[in-house]
């Protein structure tokens, strides 16, 4: 049987173990360093109309409100829309279309890729939340 750790040591051990315990916590684990996926979600179930083609012609960005939350479409090629949740990963703000380039975060001016959702500039420092976005006929479609 081990006898009962006195109360001074309990105490003087402390510190260590919640510095071991902070620094663990900083540390960079392999699934922290990686880049998330630039790749698209597939669509399933049933999407929402958003826009037309005319209104998202190609190369242009777009805009939409579905059921209350806010949703930037970037149209690449005639095929494809790529679509991400508009909001800022940095401090929850909501990010507008931009200059030609990127789409920009108001409040600290994060700039992200219209290509990729990767932040180019700011203090954000993780994409934006993607969406699966399809063209079926004239019609644009979002996946939520």
């Amino acid at each position: 049987m081990t006898a009962p750790l006195k109360r001074r040591r309990v105490l003087a051990a402390a510190p260590a173990v919640g510095a071991g315990a902070a620094l663990a916590a900083c540390s960079s684990s392999p699934s922290a360093t990686q880049s998330p996926s630039t790749a698209a979600p597939s669509p399933s179930g049933d999407g929402v109309v958003v826009a037309s083609t005319t209104e998202l012609a190609r190369g242009t960005k777009l805009s939409v409100e579905v059921e209350g939350r806010n949703y930037l479409l970037f149209r690449p090629s005639e095929a494809d829309v790529l679509a991400y949740r508009a909001l800022c990963t940095h401090g929850g703000c909501q990010v507008m279309i931009g200059n030609d380039e990127v789409f920009q975060c108001p409040c600290h001016n994060s700039e992200f890729s219209h290509e990729a959702g990767a932040p180019v500039a700011g203090p954000a420092d993780q994409p934006l939340e993607k969406f699966a976005a399809a063209i079926d006929g004239e019609d644009v479609l979002l996946y939520v």
